[in-house]
Protein backbone atom coordinates (compact mmCIF):
# COMPACT_ATOMS: atom_id res chain seq x y z
CA UNK A 1 0.00 0.00 0.00
CA UNK A 2 1.46 3.34 -0.80
CA UNK A 3 2.20 5.64 1.60
CA UNK A 4 -0.33 8.35 0.24
CA UNK A 5 -2.99 5.67 0.70
CA UNK A 6 -1.87 5.24 4.38
CA UNK A 7 -1.89 8.74 4.98
CA UNK A 8 -5.33 9.01 3.76
CA UNK A 9 -6.71 5.93 6.12
CA UNK A 10 -5.33 7.06 8.77
CA UNK A 11 -6.60 10.50 8.63
CA UNK A 12 -10.17 9.15 7.87
CA UNK A 13 -9.95 6.62 11.08
CA UNK A 14 -9.40 10.06 13.12
CA UNK A 15 -11.99 11.94 11.56
CA UNK A 16 -14.51 8.94 13.05
CA UNK A 17 -12.36 8.84 16.01
CA UNK A 18 -13.32 12.73 16.57
CA UNK A 19 -17.08 12.65 15.39
CA UNK A 20 -17.83 9.92 17.80
CA UNK A 21 -16.29 11.71 20.39
CA UNK A 22 -18.14 14.84 19.89
CA UNK A 23 -21.73 14.94 21.65
CA UNK A 24 -25.01 14.15 20.08
CA UNK A 25 -26.70 16.54 18.43
CA UNK A 26 -29.83 18.08 19.88
CA UNK A 27 -33.06 17.81 18.75
CA UNK A 28 -34.21 21.62 17.33
CA UNK A 29 -37.85 22.60 17.50
CA UNK A 30 -39.29 25.57 15.77
CA UNK A 31 -42.03 27.60 17.42
CA UNK A 32 -44.22 30.01 16.19
CA UNK A 33 -47.10 32.22 17.91
CA UNK A 34 -49.41 34.01 16.45
CA UNK A 35 -51.63 36.31 19.28
CA UNK A 36 -51.42 39.37 21.06
CA UNK A 37 -50.03 39.94 24.58
CA UNK A 38 -51.06 37.12 26.02
CA UNK A 39 -48.81 35.27 23.66
CA UNK A 40 -46.10 37.21 25.77
CA UNK A 41 -47.48 36.49 29.00
CA UNK A 42 -47.67 32.97 27.84
CA UNK A 43 -44.14 32.41 26.52
CA UNK A 44 -41.84 35.00 27.62
CA UNK A 45 -40.07 32.26 29.32
CA UNK A 46 -40.63 29.25 27.35
CA UNK A 47 -37.03 28.81 25.90
CA UNK A 48 -35.24 28.74 29.13
CA UNK A 49 -38.40 26.58 30.60
CA UNK A 50 -38.02 23.86 28.01
CA UNK A 51 -33.86 24.16 28.26
CA UNK A 52 -34.43 23.62 31.66
CA UNK A 53 -36.76 20.51 31.37
CA UNK A 54 -35.08 18.99 27.87
CA UNK A 55 -31.66 20.70 27.49
CA UNK A 56 -31.19 18.41 24.45
CA UNK A 57 -33.68 20.37 22.17
CA UNK A 58 -32.99 23.56 20.15
CA UNK A 59 -35.40 25.74 20.11
CA UNK A 60 -36.46 28.89 18.33
CA UNK A 61 -39.40 31.05 18.73
CA UNK A 62 -41.38 33.79 17.39
CA UNK A 63 -44.39 35.88 18.77
CA UNK A 64 -45.92 37.99 16.45
CA UNK A 65 -47.57 40.25 18.73
CA UNK A 66 -50.68 42.61 17.95
CA UNK A 67 -52.34 44.35 20.97
CA UNK A 68 -55.42 43.30 21.28
CA UNK A 69 -55.47 41.51 18.15
CA UNK A 70 -57.95 38.53 17.66
CA UNK A 71 -58.87 36.12 14.85
CA UNK A 72 -60.77 38.21 12.84
CA UNK A 73 -58.25 40.72 13.06
CA UNK A 74 -55.30 38.73 12.14
CA UNK A 75 -57.96 37.53 8.92
CA UNK A 76 -59.11 40.93 7.96
CA UNK A 77 -56.07 43.35 9.26
CA UNK A 78 -52.66 41.65 8.91
CA UNK A 79 -53.59 39.54 6.38
CA UNK A 80 -55.90 41.30 4.01
CA UNK A 81 -54.42 44.50 4.52
CA UNK A 82 -51.07 43.63 5.35
CA UNK A 83 -51.01 45.54 8.83
CA UNK A 84 -47.82 44.75 10.69
CA UNK A 85 -46.99 43.13 14.28
CA UNK A 86 -44.44 43.38 16.51
CA UNK A 87 -42.27 40.35 16.63
CA UNK A 88 -39.99 38.87 19.26
CA UNK A 89 -37.63 36.33 18.42
CA UNK A 90 -35.53 34.38 20.54
CA UNK A 91 -33.12 31.31 19.07
CA UNK A 92 -30.90 28.83 20.92
CA UNK A 93 -27.92 31.30 20.51
CA UNK A 94 -29.14 33.95 22.09
CA UNK A 95 -29.45 34.80 25.83
CA UNK A 96 -32.24 37.32 25.43
CA UNK A 97 -34.92 37.95 23.44
CA UNK A 98 -34.77 40.51 20.32
CA UNK A 99 -36.80 42.27 17.31
CA UNK A 100 -35.19 42.43 13.66
CA UNK A 101 -36.86 45.47 13.01
CA UNK A 102 -38.36 48.41 14.86
CA UNK A 103 -41.44 47.64 16.21
CA UNK A 104 -44.92 46.69 14.23
CA UNK A 105 -42.47 46.24 11.40
CA UNK A 106 -43.45 42.72 10.40
CA UNK A 107 -45.72 41.22 8.00
CA UNK A 108 -47.35 37.70 8.99
CA UNK A 109 -46.44 36.47 5.53
CA UNK A 110 -42.42 37.31 6.37
CA UNK A 111 -42.79 35.13 9.89
CA UNK A 112 -44.69 32.44 8.55
CA UNK A 113 -41.98 32.13 5.73
CA UNK A 114 -39.21 32.57 7.77
CA UNK A 115 -38.40 29.43 9.58
CA UNK A 116 -39.64 26.31 8.67
CA UNK A 117 -41.93 26.08 12.02
CA UNK A 118 -42.72 22.77 13.54
CA UNK A 119 -45.71 24.26 15.58
CA UNK A 120 -47.69 27.26 15.11
CA UNK A 121 -49.73 28.45 18.02
CA UNK A 122 -53.12 30.34 17.55
CA UNK A 123 -55.38 32.02 19.97
CA UNK A 124 -58.88 34.11 20.09
CA UNK A 125 -58.35 37.68 21.78
CA UNK A 126 -59.84 37.95 25.77
CA UNK A 127 -62.76 40.07 24.74
CA UNK A 128 -63.73 37.55 21.69
CA UNK A 129 -63.23 34.22 23.67
CA UNK A 130 -66.11 33.81 25.15
CA UNK A 131 -68.48 33.64 21.88
CA UNK A 132 -67.58 30.89 19.37
CA UNK A 133 -69.76 33.01 16.58
CA UNK A 134 -66.60 35.29 16.55
CA UNK A 135 -64.33 32.94 16.02
CA UNK A 136 -65.00 31.41 12.84
CA UNK A 137 -65.00 31.66 9.46
CA UNK A 138 -61.66 33.70 10.76
CA UNK A 139 -59.85 30.88 12.39
CA UNK A 140 -60.15 28.51 9.03
CA UNK A 141 -59.69 30.93 6.75
CA UNK A 142 -56.47 32.29 8.49
CA UNK A 143 -55.22 28.19 8.68
CA UNK A 144 -55.87 27.49 5.27
CA UNK A 145 -53.86 30.64 4.14
CA UNK A 146 -51.18 29.60 6.04
CA UNK A 147 -51.05 26.21 4.96
CA UNK A 148 -50.24 27.94 1.33
CA UNK A 149 -47.28 29.70 3.23
CA UNK A 150 -45.98 27.24 5.32
CA UNK A 151 -42.36 25.64 4.27
CA UNK A 152 -43.46 22.82 6.48
CA UNK A 153 -45.64 20.50 5.38
CA UNK A 154 -45.27 19.20 8.72
CA UNK A 155 -46.06 21.11 10.73
CA UNK A 156 -48.55 21.39 13.43
CA UNK A 157 -51.33 23.94 14.94
CA UNK A 158 -51.49 24.24 18.71
CA UNK A 159 -54.79 26.20 20.35
CA UNK A 160 -54.07 27.99 23.35
CA UNK A 161 -56.87 28.71 25.97
CA UNK A 162 -56.59 31.93 27.27
CA UNK A 163 -57.09 33.30 30.95
CA UNK A 164 -60.24 33.83 32.27
CA UNK A 165 -60.05 37.82 33.79
CA UNK A 166 -59.80 38.41 37.35
CA UNK A 167 -62.71 38.79 39.48
CA UNK A 168 -63.53 42.46 39.93
CA UNK A 169 -62.06 43.24 36.89
CA UNK A 170 -64.08 46.16 35.15
CA UNK A 171 -64.61 43.94 31.70
CA UNK A 172 -66.20 41.56 33.29
CA UNK A 173 -69.84 42.77 34.39
CA UNK A 174 -71.67 40.13 33.31
CA UNK A 175 -70.37 36.64 35.71
CA UNK A 176 -67.46 35.75 37.61
CA UNK A 177 -63.90 34.80 36.53
CA UNK A 178 -64.75 30.95 36.65
CA UNK A 179 -67.82 31.40 33.95
CA UNK A 180 -65.50 32.94 31.83
CA UNK A 181 -63.02 30.01 32.00
CA UNK A 182 -66.09 27.76 31.14
CA UNK A 183 -67.15 30.05 28.31
CA UNK A 184 -63.05 30.29 26.92
CA UNK A 185 -62.72 26.59 27.28
CA UNK A 186 -66.06 25.71 25.87
CA UNK A 187 -65.27 27.45 23.05
CA UNK A 188 -62.20 25.81 22.53
CA UNK A 189 -62.99 22.13 22.67
CA UNK A 190 -65.19 23.09 19.80
CA UNK A 191 -61.54 24.63 17.96
CA UNK A 192 -59.99 20.71 18.74
CA UNK A 193 -63.76 19.22 17.51
CA UNK A 194 -64.45 21.15 14.74
CA UNK A 195 -60.98 22.41 13.21
CA UNK A 196 -57.61 20.60 12.01
CA UNK A 197 -56.38 21.58 15.34
CA UNK A 198 -55.53 18.79 17.46
CA UNK A 199 -53.25 20.17 20.40
CA UNK A 200 -54.68 22.18 23.22
CA UNK A 201 -52.57 23.88 25.38
CA UNK A 202 -54.32 24.84 28.40
CA UNK A 203 -53.05 28.02 29.53
CA UNK A 204 -55.69 29.41 31.11
CA UNK A 205 -56.80 26.50 32.61
CA UNK A 206 -53.44 26.15 35.14
CA UNK A 207 -54.23 29.59 36.07
CA UNK A 208 -57.48 29.31 36.93
CA UNK A 209 -56.32 26.02 39.06
CA UNK A 210 -54.44 28.30 40.70
CA UNK A 211 -56.99 30.95 41.71
CA UNK A 212 -59.10 28.27 43.44
CA UNK A 213 -55.66 28.17 45.67
CA UNK A 214 -53.59 30.26 48.27
CA UNK A 215 -51.97 31.25 44.88
CA UNK A 216 -55.09 33.24 44.42
CA UNK A 217 -53.33 36.37 46.23
CA UNK A 218 -50.16 36.53 44.40
CA UNK A 219 -50.38 39.65 41.94
CA UNK A 220 -50.80 43.40 42.43
CA UNK A 221 -54.14 43.47 41.31
CA UNK A 222 -54.61 40.01 43.01
CA UNK A 223 -55.74 36.59 41.23
CA UNK A 224 -52.35 36.22 39.56
CA UNK A 225 -52.85 39.67 37.87
CA UNK A 226 -51.09 42.27 37.03
CA UNK A 227 -54.23 44.88 36.42
CA UNK A 228 -56.97 42.17 35.93
CA UNK A 229 -56.75 41.21 32.67
CA UNK A 230 -52.39 39.99 31.85
CA UNK A 231 -51.06 37.99 34.80
CA UNK A 232 -47.82 38.73 36.94
CA UNK A 233 -44.22 38.10 36.34
CA UNK A 234 -43.06 35.25 38.42
CA UNK A 235 -44.89 32.44 39.15
CA UNK A 236 -48.12 32.95 37.32
CA UNK A 237 -46.67 33.44 33.95
CA UNK A 238 -44.05 30.63 35.35
CA UNK A 239 -47.69 28.56 35.42
CA UNK A 240 -48.39 29.17 31.62
CA UNK A 241 -44.91 28.62 30.71
CA UNK A 242 -44.58 25.24 31.98
CA UNK A 243 -48.05 24.58 30.67
CA UNK A 244 -46.42 25.61 27.19
CA UNK A 245 -43.50 23.44 27.62
CA UNK A 246 -45.36 20.56 28.36
CA UNK A 247 -47.33 20.58 25.46
CA UNK A 248 -44.76 20.94 23.02
CA UNK A 249 -42.37 18.29 24.58
CA UNK A 250 -45.46 15.64 24.75
CA UNK A 251 -45.91 16.04 20.96
CA UNK A 252 -42.71 15.45 20.78
CA UNK A 253 -42.48 12.14 22.57
CA UNK A 254 -39.80 14.07 24.81
CA UNK A 255 -39.41 12.70 28.66
CA UNK A 256 -39.06 15.47 31.44
CA UNK A 257 -39.76 16.09 35.10
CA UNK A 258 -41.65 18.64 35.73
CA UNK A 259 -40.98 18.40 39.69
CA UNK A 260 -36.82 18.60 39.31
CA UNK A 261 -37.38 21.74 37.31
CA UNK A 262 -36.14 24.72 38.75
CA UNK A 263 -35.73 27.35 36.64
CA UNK A 264 -35.22 30.87 38.33
CA UNK A 265 -37.10 34.22 37.55
CA UNK A 266 -35.32 37.51 39.26
CA UNK A 267 -36.57 41.05 38.27
CA UNK A 268 -33.03 41.53 37.54
CA UNK A 269 -32.90 38.00 35.07
CA UNK A 270 -36.00 39.83 33.05
CA UNK A 271 -34.02 43.18 32.64
CA UNK A 272 -31.48 40.92 31.04
CA UNK A 273 -33.14 38.98 28.63
CA UNK A 274 -35.78 42.18 27.70
CA UNK A 275 -38.50 40.05 28.22
CA UNK A 276 -41.07 41.21 26.17
CA UNK A 277 -44.01 43.09 27.74
CA UNK A 278 -42.65 42.93 31.49
CA UNK A 279 -45.49 42.78 33.67
CA UNK A 280 -44.09 44.47 36.62
CA UNK A 281 -42.37 42.49 39.63
CA UNK A 282 -41.78 38.75 40.41
CA UNK A 283 -44.24 37.57 42.56
CA UNK A 284 -44.47 33.78 43.80
CA UNK A 285 -40.90 32.12 43.19
CA UNK A 286 -40.22 30.59 46.53
CA UNK A 287 -40.61 26.84 46.53
CA UNK A 288 -43.73 25.90 48.38
CA UNK A 289 -45.38 28.57 45.57
CA UNK A 290 -43.52 26.40 43.12
CA UNK A 291 -44.79 23.27 44.13
CA UNK A 292 -48.80 24.24 44.16
CA UNK A 293 -48.07 26.38 40.78
CA UNK A 294 -46.78 23.10 39.12
CA UNK A 295 -49.89 21.01 40.82
CA UNK A 296 -52.11 23.16 38.94
CA UNK A 297 -50.16 23.17 36.19
CA UNK A 298 -50.02 18.95 35.95
CA UNK A 299 -53.67 19.10 36.86
CA UNK A 300 -54.39 21.34 33.87
CA UNK A 301 -52.55 19.54 31.49
CA UNK A 302 -54.84 16.66 32.57
CA UNK A 303 -58.23 17.85 32.45
CA UNK A 304 -57.36 20.88 29.99
CA UNK A 305 -61.57 22.01 29.95
CA UNK A 306 -61.85 21.95 33.67
CA UNK A 307 -61.00 23.60 36.78
CA UNK A 308 -58.93 21.45 39.10
CA UNK A 309 -59.25 22.38 42.64
CA UNK A 310 -55.30 21.65 43.63
CA UNK A 311 -54.93 19.44 46.60
CA UNK A 312 -51.74 19.83 48.11
CA UNK A 313 -50.33 16.39 48.73
CA UNK A 314 -49.10 15.50 52.83
CA UNK A 315 -45.96 15.13 53.45
CA UNK A 316 -44.76 11.85 54.87
CA UNK A 317 -43.20 14.04 57.01
CA UNK A 318 -44.16 17.92 57.88
CA UNK A 319 -42.00 20.21 56.46
CA UNK A 320 -40.39 22.35 59.40
CA UNK A 321 -42.09 25.28 58.65
CA UNK A 322 -45.40 23.41 58.54
CA UNK A 323 -45.46 23.97 62.95
CA UNK A 324 -49.15 22.96 63.36
CA UNK A 325 -48.61 19.89 61.46
CA UNK A 326 -51.54 20.35 59.08
CA UNK A 327 -50.60 20.55 55.93
CA UNK A 328 -50.22 23.67 54.89
CA UNK A 329 -47.30 26.48 55.53
CA UNK A 330 -49.97 29.51 56.35
CA UNK A 331 -50.81 32.32 58.72
CA UNK A 332 -51.76 29.75 61.56
CA UNK A 333 -47.94 28.47 61.53
CA UNK A 334 -46.80 32.24 61.72
CA UNK A 335 -49.37 32.91 64.72
CA UNK A 336 -47.61 29.72 66.61
CA UNK A 337 -44.67 31.26 65.90
CA UNK A 338 -45.46 34.59 67.40
CA UNK A 339 -47.14 33.25 70.22
CA UNK A 340 -44.16 31.43 71.25
CA UNK A 341 -41.84 34.66 70.90
CA UNK A 342 -44.31 36.83 72.86
CA UNK A 343 -44.78 33.62 75.54
CA UNK A 344 -42.21 32.41 76.44
CA UNK A 345 -39.02 33.41 78.16
CA UNK A 346 -37.15 30.17 77.39
CA UNK A 347 -37.25 28.29 74.07
CA UNK A 348 -37.92 24.61 74.93
CA UNK A 349 -35.05 22.28 72.72
CA UNK A 350 -36.41 20.74 69.37
CA UNK A 351 -39.66 23.65 69.48
CA UNK A 352 -41.47 23.30 66.48
CA UNK A 353 -41.72 27.14 66.00
CA UNK A 354 -37.59 27.12 65.79
CA UNK A 355 -37.77 27.06 61.83
CA UNK A 356 -34.18 27.59 61.44
CA UNK A 357 -32.94 25.45 63.93
CA UNK A 358 -30.54 28.00 65.69
CA UNK A 359 -32.34 26.95 69.78
CA UNK A 360 -34.10 30.09 69.51
CA UNK A 361 -37.81 31.31 68.45
CA UNK A 362 -37.36 34.77 67.63
CA UNK A 363 -38.00 37.49 64.67
CA UNK A 364 -35.70 34.79 62.21
CA UNK A 365 -37.92 32.24 62.44
CA UNK A 366 -40.76 35.03 61.82
CA UNK A 367 -39.20 36.36 58.79
CA UNK A 368 -38.79 33.23 57.13
CA UNK A 369 -42.55 32.28 57.59
CA UNK A 370 -43.80 35.46 56.39
CA UNK A 371 -41.36 35.15 52.99
CA UNK A 372 -42.54 31.40 52.95
CA UNK A 373 -46.19 32.57 52.87
CA UNK A 374 -45.64 35.49 50.49
CA UNK A 375 -44.09 32.95 48.47
CA UNK A 376 -41.16 35.22 48.43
Amino acid sequence: MSSFNHVVKSLAALLLVAAAALPAQGREVRVLSIGNSFSTDAFGYLPWIIHSLAPDVDMTLGVLCGSGSGLQWHWETAVQVGRPYRHYYKTVNRERWFQEYPEYAVGIKYAVRNEPWDYIILQQVSSQSRDYDLYQPYLDLLMHWIDSLATNPQKKYIWMLTPSYADGYHRLPDGSSLNMFYDVAACSRRVIDETPIDIIMPCGTGIQNARASDLDAMGDYGHLSKDGMHLQEGLPCLIENWIAAMTILDDLGIEYDLWSENFDVTNHWLLTIRRPDQRGVVYGVGERSRKWGKICALDAMAHPYERTIPVWPLPEYPEPEDVNADGYIDGADLNIIFSTVLGKIETQPDDPADINRDGVVDGNDINIMINLILGR
